[in-house]
């Protein structure tokens, strides 16, 4: 009698995502593109080229064709803007997350630093090329916005840093973070000041009453924390794999005690739910309009905001599908 072959182990990946695009209908149009995204990837390569950042996964990540999904209408000069923030941000996280880096609070702390330095004071010569790559982002992005918008970007950034830290404490003595504490540690992690660039790469000016009312804030925060998760299951076998616990995945299997696969879902499960979230929030927003007395301009602004942020994770969802980074 021949023994039935044993069925592979399921695998944790990013198509462990595809159920999202059935079950949660804003997951399910597909997105528009702008007609030159082939023009703005290209920009975007230079740059990291000229910059002394581009390597073969920056390179294979595409970046062009996120930028080009979450901005399908706005100039190229302005995506591509986005692009290289986006590649920037990545470069950053791979500097921290795949070398010593990872494992140094201090040093962290001392790059992070550097880099909030030239917010006020430029980029000194010689400077570390994530350092002089900032720069450049900050000088093209900062004369666009107003003192409100970047007070709240650099209070963001300054969450990055001390989430970076707390992420190369924990490596150090392996400490795996709860459930609960992970979910708010990624979301620092995850970037919050990318969120905030949707104004100036719109050139909308929001008001600042309206960015601390707690319905702008949700929507940030749930665009912010379905990305991450999104993130966090593509990724979760290459962070398994390096021994890094900082993915909602690992973190999730460690704590529950289950397998890849059910933390997996899991997950799937908080992100519908946050997607739910994401939505109630926008739904929100035209009270505070009217709250706010906001002028019709400034409505119109914070809108076209919320709808990229709408549109985001749909966005996010096709690039992680087709971006080398996840093969």
């Amino acid at each position: 009698m021949t023994s039935a072959p044993i069925a592979p182990a399921p695998v944790v990946g990013v198509d462990t995502l595809l159920p999202l695009v059935d079950r949660v209908p804003a997951l399910a149009a597909e997105c528009r593109r702008h007609r030159e995204e082939p023009q703005i990837t290209a920009a975007v390569e230079t740059w990291l080229s000229a910059i002394g950042l581009d390597d073969e996964r920056t390179h294979a990540a595409c970046f062009g064709g996120m930028a080009s999904r979450a901005f399908p209408e706005t100039p190229t000069r302005d995506v591509v803007l986005f692009g290289e923030w986006l590649a920037w941000l990545f470069a950053f996280d791979d500097l921290r997350d795949d070398g010593p880096l990872g494992r140094d609070p201090d040093g962290v702390d001392r790059l992070y630093r550097a880099v909030e330095a030239v917010c006020d004071k430029g980029t000194p010569r010689g400077a570390h090329p994530v350092v002089a790559a900032f720069g450049d982002l900050w000088r093209r992005t900062a004369t666009r916005t107003g003192p409100s918008w970047r007070a709240t970007f650099r209070h963001h950034l300054d969450d990055h840093r001390r989430a970076c830290i707390a992420e190369a404490r924990h490596r150090i003595v392996h400490k795996v973070p709860s459930i609960r504490d992970y979910a708010n540690l990624r979301r620092q992690a995850n970037g919050s000041f990318m969120f905030d660039l949707a104004e100036p790469i719109l050139r909308a000016d929001v008001p600042g009453a309206l960015r601390t009312t707690p319905a702008w804030r949700r929507l940030f925060a749930a665009c912010n924390d379905v990305t991450a998760w999104c993130n966090d299951i593509a990724s979760a076998r290459k962070e398994q794999a390096v021994g890094d616990v900082h993915n909602f995945v690992l973190v999730v299997a460690y704590e529950r005690n289950v397998d890849l696969p059910t933390a997996a879902a899991y997950v799937i499960e908080l992100i519908v739910e946050r997607m739910g979230d994401l939505q109630t929030a926008a739904r929100a927003l035209p009270a505070e309009f009217r709250r706010l007395e906001m002028s019709k301009v400034a409505a119109r602004d914070a809108s076209r905001v919320a709808v990229t942020l709408l549109g985001a994770p749909r966005g996010h969802l096709e690039w992680l599908l087709e971006s080398g980074r996840y093969m």
